[in-house]
């Protein structure tokens, strides 16, 4: 009978998805496992987001007014390059809204490329000592690269306010109709 079972195409399926369920079972517990023990973590990694976010202007009057402006530095950098008309405008966009919102989507995608690889270059060897999770790291400087594109987003958006003129197709285009 076992040779036979062994040999039977339905038995093979059958082992082969119990396999693959105890992988699958396995990964998700340990998914879950890493979600609980961040979670227990959490306030450790907004106090080490927020120490990132101050640590270039820690010894600055004005703290918070560098952390807003620091990002916001690049910005208005590309768009008085583009009032400059050095880049050309486009057929279907002009050159200030394709800037902004090219910038603003590069330093988003670079920093959550950059930062984790950085955060672990730094923080590895503390999270090996002691019992906070390297994850944990990762998950604060990824935080810190959300705060500062939801700054350049904002930036982004109240110039395009100024400089695009609304309308009608595009407000239709948001709105979905």
């Amino acid at each position: 009978w076992l040779c036979t079972a062994a040999l039977s195409p339905a038995w093979a399926f059958a082992y082969k998805a119990r396999v693959a369920a105890g992988a699958f079972g396995y990964m998700a517990g340990t998914l879950i496992g890493e979600a609980r023990r961040l979670w227990s973590y959490r306030w450790q990694i907004w106090l080490d987001m927020e120490k990132e976010l101050v640590s270039d202007s820690r010894e600055t009057a004005g703290r918070l007014f560098w952390v807003v402006v620091a990002p916001l530095v690049p910005m208005g950098l590309y768009l008085f390059i583009t009032t400059l008309r050095v880049f050309p405008p486009q057929e279907s966009i002009e050159g200030i809204p394709f800037v902004m919102v090219g910038a603003a989507l590069w330093f988003l995608f670079s920093g959550l490329f950059l930062a984790p690889i950085s955060a672990i270059k730094r923080k590895g060897r503390l999270a090996a000592q002691s019992n906070y999770p390297l994850l944990g790291a990762i998950a604060s400087v990824v935080l810190q690269t959300w705060v500062e594109f939801v700054l350049r987003a904002v930036f982004a958006a109240v110039v395009l306010a100024f400089t695009q003129p609304p309308s009608l197709a595009g407000a239709l285009g948001l709105i979905g109709v």
